[in-house]
């Protein structure tokens, strides 16, 4: 980590930065599903961006050329 301290953003706006960086034709292939209880995030912004976009990047590579990426982000209790 490189010390970036936590900011507030909401889920759907962590998303958008991230799949911005995708080119139109692979956006249009991402499939997103965010639980409404995801208001307000706080975390480091630029390490979790680098972190969803390698996570959705692995998972074109490994994905038929036409298929779809489904992106989820929710609660989870532990």
């Amino acid at each position: 980590m490189n010390g970036e301290m936590p900011s507030k953003v909401t889920a759907n706006d962590m998303l958008a930065l991230v799949t911005k960086k995708f080119p139109q034709h692979m956006r249009e292939r991402i499939v997103t599903s965010i639980d409404d209880s995801l208001n307000d995030l706080y975390l480091p912004i630029e390490t979790f961006s680098q972190i969803f976009e390698s996570l959705i990047k692995n998972a074109f590579e490994a994905s038929p050329a036409d298929g779809t990426v489904q992106v989820s982000m929710g609660r989870e209790e532990i």
